[in-house]
């Protein structure tokens, strides 16, 4: 390195060391412009001048890259400057480390097709270009704002179950970062609740409604088989799907037994439909056989009593377990009453209650058990 400056010119010069120290601090890398327009602000012309301003920013561009004060402060004392000026200058040109935050990108779990984005805030100087090294990333730089750079980190989504670690590397102009990335996609299968659809018992011509909800992922399409069922896809803000089902009547006794497939982007779901349609005359007796159930003895033995003479096999059931549970005499007595009447239009296997129903001190009672059991070819004695 030459001699360093006779003092006049250096008396004339240092006006500059600071202004030069802040530029670098802030994170330029000052070029002639530069330069010159420090030298311009102090009304310095001299081509020495320049010479040995930009010998200085070598110096102090070194320190910032260095992060170190050795070395530098030594060639600043070369060039005239005191230790204590020089100790000052070199703190203003390193005080901005170059940084990045946050220092890591983590997208977590991801649903498959599922992209992300994050922006990452840098500081102490500008990136010059920034290293991508995955096709699922891509990064967004614009200009530096007031000495700080945002940059947008965009992730792309994957259709298959896999996880990406990844890190991309921001070039500066003294140094350079590196920033880890990482991101996992994961299945999630789609959830409906409710997991079925039973329109029960419907009279002749009656339709019906329901709805379902889809967790977990976007329904892209519904199908289903009956043309009686009717789907409808509502997209809800929380991104799950609403799904309506609508079932038209029918004129006759029918019945419906289908399953809706809901198809998602990765998964599907299916979806059991029921419905069925019976004479008022069913109706009526699906009402009784309800009307077992009610607090009511009397509503109870009533139901029995209808049941019975109805003669439909379906009451056989919930007629035996009126018979095993009634607390009320009357009502177990009414319930062998039945039984022993439907058993005359469709012998069943109840042998047990209308054995029991033969020592019932009511007639009728007694009667209907006694045909039945003879129907059933039943010998008194145990030699059936």
């Amino acid at each position: 390195m030459s001699s360093p400056l006779p003092e006049g010119k250096l008396e004339k010069l240092l006006p500059a060391l600071k202004p030069l120290a802040e530029l670098i601090g802030g994170g330029a890398l000052p070029g002639e412009p530069e330069l010159s327009n420090i030298l311009s602000s102090l009304g310095i012309k001299d081509t020495w001048a320049l010479d040995e301003l930009r010998l200085w920013s070598i110096i102090l561009q070194k320190a910032r890259s260095m992060r170190q004060h050795e070395g530098a402060t030594r060639l600043l004392m070369e060039r005239g400057i005191q230790q204590f000026p020089a100790i000052l200058t070199i703190d203003e040109a390193i005080r901005n480390p170059f940084c990045v935050e946050p220092k890591s990108i983590d997208f977590g779990r991801l649903d498959l097709g599922q992209g992300a984005s994050t922006t990452l805030t840098v500081s102490g100087g500008r990136v010059k270009a920034v290293e991508v090294p995955d096709s699922k990333l891509k990064v967004d730089l614009p200009k530096p704002d007031s000495g700080v750079t945002r940059v947008k980190v965009i992730l792309s989504g994957s259709s298959a179950v896999e996880s990406l670690r990844a890190a991309i590397i921001l070039h500066g102009d003294y140094n350079d970062l590196q920033v880890s990335i990482k991101a996992k996609w994961e299945l999630v299968p789609l959830f409906v609740e409710p997991q079925s659809i039973d329109f029960g018992l419907l009279r002749l011509r009656q339709g019906g409604n329901a709805t379902l909800k889809v967790t977990g992922g976007v329904v892209r399409l519904a199908t289903v088989g009956s043309d009686r069922l009717k789907i409808t896809l509502h997209r809800l803000d929380s991104g799950d799907t609403q799904v309506k089902v609508a079932l038209s009547g029918s004129s006759e006794v029918d019945s419906v037994k289908d399953t809706i497939i809901l198809q998602g982007d990765y998964d599907k779901l299916k979806v059991p439909v029921s419905a069925r349609w019976e004479s008022e005359k069913r109706h009526e007796i699906e009402k009784l056989i309800r009307q077992l159930e009610s607090p009511n003895w009397l509503d109870r033995n009533n139901s029995a009593y209808h049941l019975g003479n109805d003669g439909d096999p379906v009451a056989v059931i919930p007629l035996i377990k009126l018979h095993e549970t009634d607390h009320e005499k009357w009502n177990v007595n009414k319930a062998k009453y039945a039984l022993g009447k439907i058993y005359v239009n469709d012998p069943r296997g109840f042998q047990k209650q209308l054995i029991e129903a033969l020592k019932n001190e009511l007639p009728s009672v007694r009667k209907y058990a006694a045909e039945a059991l003879k129907k059933m070819g039943w010998d008194p004695s145990g030699k059936d």
